[in-house]
């Protein structure tokens, strides 16, 4: 039972290399919808991304498409990363007192498409 009161399989979706589309460039979406609905199936709820997965937050870009806009919020779960460096405005800033994470979890949060009320920092 997680923190939150929900009970979590132990076996996570990992959104880090997903199938690309022929200009190499781009997710497969419609591929990934797929993969996604096969999960959910069997009973799996976690999901896991970050911004740094894919070009530009591509991988956020993708859970949204083909887990968050399809699927109601209460049927899972998704974890990211603090990537530190990206809250960052400076090198100085990062070796000394870098101190805003919810910069990067608040714009994973829009690029993944989940609102403030059910996004934790």
């Amino acid at each position: 039972m997680s923190q939150f009161g929900k009970e979590i399989k132990k076996l996570g979706f990992g959104f880090m290399r997903l199938p690309m589309l022929e200009d190499g460039e781009h997710t497969d979406i419609e591929q990934v919808k797929k993969m996604v609905d096969q999960f959910m199936e069997a009973g799996c709820t976690y999901f896991d991304t970050a911004y740094v997965y894919g070009k530009d937050g591509e991988s956020e870009k993708a859970m949204r498409a083909a887990l968050v806009e399809r699927y109601p919020r209460e049927k899972y779960t998704i974890a990211t990363k603090l990537n530190a460096w990206l809250a960052c405005d400076s090198e100085e800033e990062w070796t000394s007192t870098c101190s805003t994470p919810s910069r990067t979890t608040t714009g994973s949060a829009m690029r993944n498409g989940i609102s403030g009320s059910t996004w934790r920092n």
